[in-house]
């Protein structure tokens, strides 16, 4: 089970548009730089995100990039989904992949809740969340 660079770097692209939010069209350059993304990665991404309408892109000079979701009700599973990624603890849960024991193995009931508890923290983990996530861990590194 390995979360993806694209998704990850989807999720911060998506909390640095929010807390810019009031700032207008944001450089995708800028973004890029701020959160370590490699540049060669914004146009994947944000062509995503952009055709989701979770994002607003503006090419030229002035351009750039500005959220366009309602924060609150965007939510992990969305974007992973949207970037075709998905977290699996074993390949044997999912019906395209089945496994001629997965009906007698005494392990296919453990890793069925672990997927189950992980599709249920990113379907209930929006936006907001991390952006108040990150704001705690700002507040928290600037108090030591």
């Amino acid at each position: 089970m390995l979360i993806g660079n694209k998704l990850e770097y989807a999720l911060k692209i998506l909390i640095e548009l929010v807390n810019a939010q009031d700032q207008g069209l944001i450089p995708s350059r800028h973004i890029a730089e701020k959160c370590g993304i490699p540049t060669n990665f914004m146009p994947q991404i944000t062509s995503v995100l952009t055709k989701k309408g979770w994002v607003i892109s503006s090419r030229g000079p002035g351009g750039g990039l500005r959220i366009s979701a309602v924060p609150g009700e965007l939510t992990v599973l969305e974007v992973m989904e949207a970037l075709d990624n998905r977290l699996t603890v074993k390949d044997c849960l999912f019906a395209d992949r089945s496994c001629s024991q997965s009906e007698s193995c005494p392990l296919f009931p453990l890793w069925k809740n672990i997927q189950h508890g992980i599709q249920e923290v990113v379907k209930n983990t929006t936006i907001a969340d991390l952006v108040k996530d990150k704001l705690i861990l700002e507040q928290r590194k600037s108090m030591s």
